[in-house]
């Protein structure tokens, strides 16, 4: 019970930060198409905007991690990698598809959101709780 409550916590903050940086993202997408930049690059530049922030408040408010160490950010800039290879793949899918540029950004940018979450959650931030540390008595 304990465990999902905190999985529903992390998940709300998340989705706040991540509204944040999916603000920034849009912004600066339709600003660099609007100046006639590929979509693709703009993807790429539009993405980026956020990561700094997302990290820096993910690291901190959202998964509640106390210091910051090169592994902690390599392996968030390989999950955010990641995430912009899925977002940049259905933005190009999509769009090829016929989808205007707003929904094709729309459901690319929710996908990758969950990419994001659940690598960030595991892999990036795991978080020592009694629910995940081991059980071995002799290291209580």
């Amino acid at each position: 019970m304990l465990k999902r409550k905190l999985t529903s916590l992390q998940g709300m903050r998340f989705a706040i930060v991540g509204g944040m940086n999916t603000l920034v993202d849009f912004l600066l997408f339709f600003l660099l198409t609007s100046v006639h930049w590929h979509y693709l690059l703009a993807q790429v530049v539009a993405y980026s905007g956020g990561v700094c922030n997302s990290y820096l408040m993910n690291r901190r408010w959202t998964f509640s991690s106390e210091r910051i160490h090169v592994g902690e950010i390599g392996k968030f800039l390989t999950v955010n990698g990641i995430s912009l290879s899925v977002a940049a793949l259905l933005l190009y899918g999509f769009t090829h598809l016929g989808w205007g540029w707003l929904w094709a950004k729309g459901l690319a940018t929710v996908i990758a959101l969950v990419v994001n979450f659940f690598g960030n959650k595991w892999w990036v931030f795991p978080r020592k709780t009694p629910f995940n540390e081991p059980s071995n008595p002799i290291t209580r």
